[in-house]
């Protein structure tokens, strides 16, 4: 079979295989068949990676990334996969912070091509089987994955990991996953192996927390809490401080992280409280600097993105992907401290989303900027200025996020903030532009 270029296998991906991002309406069911019968077509990668798997509301993209770069201070060679990509497919699946190369994903699909062809798996089960076949291959010391949608039937859930980490629990695709905390939390705490262990956030509330404790004690997995192994974290202006609890090792840390963001406070809690327990079941001595090093350079060793990012400061842009109730809270507080500077709130979001809700949020006087991702799940920037429209909220609409962003740019003063949020595939669909201008956004001649 003819060797494919990098686009012809990224574009077979996209456009032959089922994509929940290319869907308007509700996502399909799905179990985890195809994804086992792809991997057990190529040898089964999935059983031979030592892994860790994170799944929840929010937070494990990130909780994801700072374990990533605690394990690679540590030494190890880490593989990560997380979803979705922000600019370029080959971000999903890194090594050591490094995005796997374009050369792989070509002669990955040549090769299995003909067998995605006869089993069709959506574009997320290849992907998933793709990841575990790449990080063998390139023999990883432990690999972090990261859930997609929910935990359950995850396309990801056919690993069995040897730590599983559940970050929050808030509502979001209820369509899928079910319309209460405690139904959510079933499907979340789905990744939960049999005589293994479970590390839960600090901020899951309690109803829920209840589910996911009875499923991991029916499993006889051990439950780590991170609030009793992390009871204190604080960030502020590139500065931590934290207290470390584990059996005899008691610590007081603190130095600097280059993470930005108030939810980060407790996305580290919560790495660190996996870090710690992955590292005690190892039976490896816990080692203070590496943790500080392992905290410093979490965007840099890992490649974190679009996770309250600071691009430029004059006037200050900002990007964060809050595509929920629970992280757009983050945002508000946010904008509700910076009310003595104009706010330009550039916003889209993908539909089945409750929007009406976060516009009631919104502070007075945002110049709002409707925008859209260019997918077809994403909500259209005309109709989100209809619903503004039906609530008193002046606002705009500029479909492409770059444009909307040039407008933004045009009209703030050096003092001015813009903040660009709602949906990850808006994040991504404006840095894609962004860094292809190959400029400074104070350079830009708007």
């Amino acid at each position: 079979m003819k060797q494919l270029t990098y686009k012809e296998a990224i574009d077979y991906l996209y456009y032959q295989l089922p994509a929940y991002a290319r869907l308007r309406g509700p996502m399909p069911k799905v179990d985890l068949s195809k994804t086992q019968a792809l991997c057990d077509a190529i040898g089964n990668p999935e059983a031979k990676l030592r892994a860790i798997h994170v799944a929840g509301t929010n937070g494990k993209g990130s909780v994801s990334h700072i374990l990533s770069s605690l394990l690679q201070a540590q030494g190890l060679k880490v593989g990560l996969y997380t979803s979705p990509h922000l600019t370029d497919y080959c971000e999903r699946i890194r090594i050591d912070g490094v995005p796997c190369s374009q050369q792989a994903v070509s002669e990955w699909v040549t090769k299995h091509r003909r067998l995605m062809d006869t089993i069709q798996p959506s574009f997320f089960e290849a992907t998933v089987a793709f990841t575990y076949d790449h990080l063998v291959a390139q023999q990883v010391d432990v690999a972090v994955i990261e859930t997609g949608l929910g935990g359950r039937l995850d396309s990801t859930n056919v690993l069995h990991s040897t730590l599983q980490v559940i970050t929050s629990i808030a509502y979001d695709h209820q369509d899928v996953l079910g319309d209460t905390l405690e139904l959510i939390a079933a499907e979340k705490a789905g990744i939960i192996m049999p005589d293994t262990a479970v590390v839960l956030a600090a901020n899951i509330p309690d109803s829920p927390r209840s589910v996911i404790e009875n499923i991991a004690r029916s499993r006889s997995a051990h439950i780590y809490h991170a609030s009793q192994m992390v009871p204190s974290a604080q960030i502020a202006a590139g500065q931590y401080t934290m207290t470390l609890e584990l059996d005899d090792h008691h610590a007081q840390l603190s130095g600097k992280t280059d993470l930005q963001g108030p939810y980060q406070r407790e996305n580290i809690q919560t790495a660190l409280a996996a870090y710690v327990a992955f590292m005690s079941r190892e039976g490896t001595p816990l080692d203070e600097s590496v943790i500080k090093r392992g905290l410093a350079t979490v965007y840099s060793t890992t490649g974190l993105a679009g996770r309250w990012q600071l691009l430029a400061t004059e006037p200050e842009l900002r990007i964060d992907g809050a595509h929920n109730a629970q992280a757009f809270r983050h945002v508000i507080d946010y904008l509700n401290s910076q009310r003595d500077r104009q706010i330009y709130l550039i916003l889209g979001f993908s539909i089945q989303k409750d929007v009406k809700s976060l516009l009631r949020e919104l502070p007075a006087g945002c110049q709002v900027i409707f925008s859209q991702a260019e997918i077809a799940r994403a909500m259209d920037a005309e109709e989100l200025l209809q619903l503004a429209a039906e609530m008193d909220l002046p606002a705009r609409a500029v479909k492409d996020p770059y444009d909307a962003f040039k407008v933004a740019h045009q009209e703030a003063s050096s003092e001015d903030l813009i903040f660009i949020t709602g949906s990850l595939y808006l994040i991504g669909s404006f840095l894609e532009a962004y860094h292809h201008q190959g400029e400074h956004v104070t350079d830009l001649e708007l």
